[in-house]
C-alpha cells in the first residue's frame, strides 16, 4: 500500500466521513501531537467533519496528500 492510501484511508476512518463536503480544515495549531499517520508532529494541521463533529490531527508531510485528494489548488 502506497503513502498517499494509507493516509488518506487513516484520514477518512479518523473522520468516519460519509462524503467529503462534510469536511472543513479548522487550522493550524503548533503544540505536540500525533500525525494519522503515527509520526509525532509539532505543526498540527486540524480537520474535523460537521456532521458528526471528529477531529483528525495532520503534519506537513501528510498534508499534502490530503490536500490532493481534497482538489486543494
Amino acid at each position: 500500500m502506497s503513502h498517499y492510501t494509507e493516509t488518506i484511508s487513516k484520514f477518512l476512518s479518523a473522520l468516519k466521513v460519509d462524503t467529503i463536503t462534510t469536511i472543513k480544515f479548522q487550522g493550524r495549531v503548533i503544540q505536540k501531537q500525533t500525525c494519522i499517520c503515527g509520526q509525532a508532529i509539532e505543526h498540527c494541521y486540524v480537520f474535523y467533519n460537521k456532521a458528526n463533529n471528529k477531529k483528525c490531527v495532520v503534519g506537513k508531510n501528510c498534508l499534502r496528500y490530503i490536500a490532493d485528494y481534497l482538489n486543494w489548488p
